[in-house]
């Protein structure tokens, strides 16, 4: 860590017959050293090129924050994402490139779950809002740069939701909020008969913050739907966290939901605010018949990032949180006609037993993944540290990246042009200049 050193230097060691310098220096045949750009995360270029060639190749360097967390990589074949987004210890957000290597960060002021690129390019990641009285948790859209271009908080004065964002394709901003209930009447599940509880309302917001469209769980989802969970429900005790949404994917005219207290990933039409089909959890008359999958009675364990692509196949993290099993990366085809849903591939990470919460899974172009693991041990020891790994089709690891300390909540793979390592760099160099 650079840092530690008000001065640091690079030391470059240049092979016989190999010529090295640092930007702006003239090539040496000889070891030497360079001081480094100023500043705790400035960028430093170094060349190398053959005696007697006038081609070089040009490398990146850059100190990391001194209590940037030990993260260690590992690569077993070819393939994977060109960039990683993820949010790690610290309250950094960073990308990795597919070396392991972090290329952009920002710290933040809590933990910024959920970062990721947005389709216009911008950036997104959970924050605080500071303009306001209350410092109320919100999500936060930026360049890469690190310049703030507005806040999404949901409408009403409701309190966000962390775990997901969305940006439609026209433009509005899609948001979770909780609502929440008052002398609920629980007793039936062993809770109390004027219970306070938290139920999701999903918001489809204009860039200017007005509510455009909402969808409130209450009145569409049962109390009993919840219900191995209501065990835990009493034994943490109120408010109960009715169903945990975590993810909100669209299809068409509809919305594609995944909740942790329910073990379902549900399809909602955003017409009239019905569910169209359920996948795991409780039986409903809404349920999907489930083809093909050894776990077909009960497939989801409080599953996590469940993603519909436009051929109507199905990805799920599923945890199998509390099952006695370990997580799997799941992909089914769902046939809304003859409401099936057909189990097409799993697979697990032999290194990873359990997962309590968190994670996710996304499918890479050619087949492969990039899948984040969650909380990798027991609930109260989940956070020592966290694994993202680049998987073929069939499973079998590209690479794996450990990180120490708090795990991601989800990862981003980016396997487009976009953003490029040169805009990194020289959005790092203008964060590290406003530091």
């Amino acid at each position: 860590r650079c840092a530690r050193s008000k001065n640091p230097r690079a030391r470059i060691v240049v092979p016989r017959g190999w010529q090295a310098r640092i930007a702006g220096s003239t090539f040496h045949a000889r070891n030497f050293s360079h001081k480094l750009n100023s500043g705790e995360s400035a960028g430093t270029w170094f060349s190398v090129r053959r005696k007697g060639s006038r081609k070089s190749r040009s490398f990146h360097i850059r100190c990391l924050p001194a209590d940037f967390p030990a993260f260690r990589f590992s690569r077993y074949r070819s393939g994977g994402p060109r960039l990683m987004f993820a949010q790690i210890e610290n309250e950094y957000a960073v990308f990795f490139d597919r070396h392991g290597v972090p290329v952009w960060w920002m710290k933040n002021v809590v933990p910024p779950l959920n970062p990721q690129v947005l389709p216009d390019g911008t950036i997104s990641y959970l924050s605080l809002d500071t303009t306001g009285p209350r410092n109320l948790v919100s999500y936060v859209i930026r360049n890469l740069n690190g310049r703030l271009i507005r806040t999404i908080l949901p409408a009403g004065g409701l309190l966000t939701d962390a775990h997901e964002l969305r940006l439609l394709p026209n433009g509005n901003y899609l948001i979770g909020a909780f609502r929440q209930q008052n002398a609920l009447d629980a007793s039936a599940f062993g809770g109390s008969s004027h219970a306070v509880a938290l139920s999701l309302q999903l918001q489809q917001l204009k860039p200017n913050g007005k509510l455009v469209w909402k969808w409130n769980s209450t009145g569409h989802i049962k109390l009993g739907e919840s219900g191995r969970w209501w065990n835990n429900f009493t034994t943490n005790g109120e408010p109960y966290d009715l169903v945990h949404f975590n993810s909100a994917d669209l299809d068409g005219n509809s919305l594609v939901m995944s909740f942790r207290h329910l073990d379902a990933v549900i399809k909602v039409s955003k017409k009239t605010g019905k569910i169209v089909w359920k996948l795991g959890g409780t039986n409903t008359p809404k349920n999907l018949k489930v083809l093909g999958d050894p776990l077909r009675t009960y497939p989801f364990g409080g599953q996590h990032d469940a993603r519909l692509d436009n051929r109507g196949y199905l990805s799920v993290f599923d945890n199998g949180t509390n099952l006695n099993r370990p997580p799997r990366v799941v992909r089914y085809r769902i046939d809304q006609k003859t409401g099936t849903a057909t189990l097409v591939s799993s697979f697990t990470d032999p290194r990873v037993q359990l997962s309590a919460c968190c994670g996710s899974a996304r499918r890479l172009p050619g087949g492969g993944w990039l899948v984040n693991w969650g909380g990798i041990g027991p609930t109260s020891d989940y956070g020592h540290y966290g694994l993202i790994g680049a998987y073929t089709g069939k499973g079998k690891p590209i690479f794996r990246l450990r990180v120490k300390g708090t795990h991601p909540y989800r990862v981003q793979p980016i396997t487009g042009r976009y953003p490029q390592l040169g805009r990194l760099r020289n959005g790092m160099d203008t964060i590290d200049r406003n530091s």
